[in-house]
């Protein structure tokens, strides 16, 4: 009972990928779909669903893979179309697609050709001073009303 259900999700799982899958990837699955329908037809072994569970694994990764891929696209496809508007400022589109990073802002900016000076990056955006993904206090903010410690010298502070 346990290898039948195994088997009916492996076939829920192909059918919810043939309907994702482009059309590369549709021939395989429709195979793995036929080879999954024959075992159904028989009492297949423990062994062969464990093996058929990880081709069809493989199959998902590869078609997830596809689907994130299509997602990024989509996203730099809008930040250009962005780009072309003349309504909107483009340093705020940058900062908003890269998550309010100045090295993110900086590459994109690089790639598409558009300056980004760092003066007027800070003036719109202030970096606090435990921002650091390190955990380092190694950004300060731009105001003058911030007074953070400097990450070489702490002792000196005690």
């Amino acid at each position: 009972m346990e290898v039948q259900q195994a088997l009916r999700d492996l076939i829920d799982t192909v059918q919810l990928l043939q309907r994702k899958a482009t059309l590369a990837e549709r021939p395989l699955l429709r195979l793995t779909m036929e080879l999954l329908e024959l075992c159904a037809s028989t009492e297949p072994q423990a062994c062969m669903i464990e093996l058929l569970q990880v081709e069809v694994g493989q199959q998902k990764r590869w078609v997830m893979d596809y689907l994130n891929q299509q997602k990024g696209n989509e996203q730099m496809t809008r930040l250009a179309d962005d780009f072309a508007k003349p309504s909107e400022d483009h340093e705020r589109l940058l900062l908003r697609y890269c998550q309010e990073t100045w090295e993110g802002a900086r590459a994109i900016a690089l790639v598409l050709d558009v300056p980004l000076l760092r003066p007027t990056w800070k003036v719109m955006h202030h970096r606090e001073a435990f921002s650091s993904p390190k955990g380092r206090r190694s950004h300060r903010r731009t105001d003058s009303s911030s007074n953070s410690m400097s990450s070489e010298d702490p002792k000196g502070h005690f």
